[in-house]
């Protein structure tokens, strides 16, 4: 029975108790190591956000697909404090879990031998999830919210393939911080049949950042689709696609440069993978924060495979319920951005009136982690 000891007081909750006082269950050390918090609309599958704040099991490509990582797809967050040498942390609590790795230890590919946050608590009341971060050499105060719009009665708001990540900075120093906000996303398209996958900046109404499409799968294919990472923030940064090298070339270059200036090599070019490769595209937000000052950045992954594919009986391929109210990602991405705001609050209404209800905890508790 899961207990929380209130600061306040000397006492001990049990579970069931947190739900009737208001308070929810926070989580910390290890069991951060096997949460995996649903990201995505109803029907359009969903990318998990980790306990200490990965991304993991990316079942976005219309079935299950449990433990499926995109390469180098993670958050970074650089920080100058005046003059003092920079600070630069993958946006991650401590790697935890034995088996973490798959048995054999982290790999590189998802960042888990950078540096991390020295500590996090996530905290998960659907459909928002919640990670405070702590690093004594950090100048900023970090949190970050994850959510997908889930609107009671509103089917279309609460069926859009996108997961959206807020990052809460704060600077609390009496100094001023330059600070860029760094996002990866490998363009992992066609899945399990990758390759020839084109990456491009696009600037849209609403929304900047990478448009992810194929070119080895026609538009009638299962394969077929297109991802994007966009942000509502102007002031940015972007690569199209790293460093095509071996061993650990690219990372190390992608580190050298966020960590040493706060900037990747600027490039906006349209970029081609080769007929089986992947390339990994960045996106870099940018702001100066006064002392005292707070900012939220908007992060948000969309993704758009229209064609369905039935796996059982005889052939069949339908479109996606999403496929008949977007075109592709980016069009996902330029409503999400424009609708932001009131996707956002509405979301929260519902969490915030489901949380504070007089509903029986055990109705309650199954949409609580």
């Amino acid at each position: 029975m899961a207990e929380y000891r209130g600061k306040e007081q000397e006492m001990t909750y049990t579970h069931e108790e947190l739900f009737k006082i208001g308070k929810p269950k926070v989580y910390t050390g290890r069991q951060l190591d096997e949460i995996a918090f649903p990201l995505g609309g109803i029907g359009t599958g969903m990318i998990s956000l980790g306990g200490w704040g990965q991304l993991r099991d990316f079942e976005t490509f219309n079935k299950p697909n449990k433990g499926l990582m995109f390469n180098y797809t993670f958050f970074t967050l650089y920080a100058k404090e005046g003059e003092k040498p920079p600070v630069t942390r993958v946006i991650q609590g401590p790697v935890g879990g034995t088996y973490t790795g798959g048995g054999s230890g982290v790999t590189r590919t998802d960042g888990s031998g950078l540096p991390h946050m020295r500590d996090c608590k996530f905290t998960g009341e659907f459909p928002f999830a919640r990670i405070d971060f702590d690093d004594p050499k950090m100048p900023l105060q970090v949190s970050l919210e994850a959510f997908n719009p889930f609107i009671p009665l509103n089917d279309k708001d609460s069926s859009i393939p996108v997961a959206i990540f807020l990052f809460h900075l704060t600077n609390p120093t009496s100094s001023n911080v330059k600070v860029t906000l760094f996002a990866n996303l490998e363009n992992k398209l066609g899945f399990p049949e990758t390759g020839k996958g084109v990456i491009e900046f696009r600037k849209g109404e609403k929304v900047s950042g990478l448009m992810m499409t194929t070119k080895k799968h026609q538009p009638d294919s299962p394969r077929f689709g297109s991802m994007s990472l966009t942000t509502t923030w102007q002031n940015l940064n972007i690569q199209t696609h790293w460093l095509r090298g071996g061993w650990f070339d690219s990372l190390n270059k992608f580190w050298d440069e966020v960590s040493q200036g706060g900037e990747l090599e600027e490039n906006r070019d349209p970029a081609e993978a080769d007929e089986r490769g992947t390339d990994v595209g960045s996106i870099g937000l940018r702001v100066s924060l006064k002392p005292g000052e707070k900012v939220i950045l908007p992060i948000m992954i969309t993704w758009y495979i229209p064609n369905f594919e039935k796996y059982w009986g005889e052939r069949a391929i339908w479109k996606n319920y999403y496929a008949t109210l977007f075109s592709d990602a980016h069009d996902v991405a330029e409503y999400v951005g424009k609708n932001l705001d009131r996707l956002e609050s509405e979301t929260r209404l519902f969490k915030d009136s489901l949380f504070g209800s007089t509903l029986p905890v055990e109705a309650v508790s199954y949409t609580h982690l």
